[in-house]
């Protein structure tokens, strides 16, 4: 029986990581303009051109949530969460730094709008980039409720 190995992610590592999760929050917007579509025939006006998806999406989720046990609500706040994490790659990313020998996980740093900074690791992209995996699902899903 063979040991495995250890992984240490580089800096390619970490970069395709940050580039995954960017690219997976597109696929779920993507799904969200879908089931918007669905739902209430959407289609962009002047006054939505500016909005983005997410918060079209939000607004008109929020609207159908009946209370806080709804399915619905605990979606919306998970959506929040990995927005957070989109947000501050997307708007904030300051620096990244991947040693494999220092024994320090690879990260990269982001600057928020209020200037605090936060840290994002390689472990927390690799599971933020399953969780929108898993939100996709929850999204399509809602649409065949509507």
């Amino acid at each position: 029986m063979a040991l495995e190995k250890e992984f240490h992610p580089d800096m390619r590592d970490l970069l395709a990581a940050v580039g995954e999760v960017l690219l997976k929050w597109g696929f779920l917007e993507h799904d969200m303009e879908k089931w918007l579509t669905r739902v209430r025939a959407f289609q962009r006006t002047s006054s939505s051109e500016r909005a983005p998806i997410v918060k079209l999406w939000r607004d008109a989720v929020t609207l159908s949530v009946a209370n806080e046990t709804d399915p619905r609500a605990s979606l919306l706040a998970d959506v929040q969460e990995v927005a957070s994490v989109r947000n501050h790659l997307a708007h904030g990313l300051w620096s990244a730094s991947a040693n494999p020998w220092s024994g320090k996980e690879a990260e990269v740093v982001c600057r928020a709008r209020d200037g605090t900074f936060r840290s994002i690791t390689f472990s927390q992209l690799r599971e933020t980039e399953q969780r929108l995996h898993s939100l996709r699902e929850r999204v399509m899903m809602l649409g065949m409720h509507n």
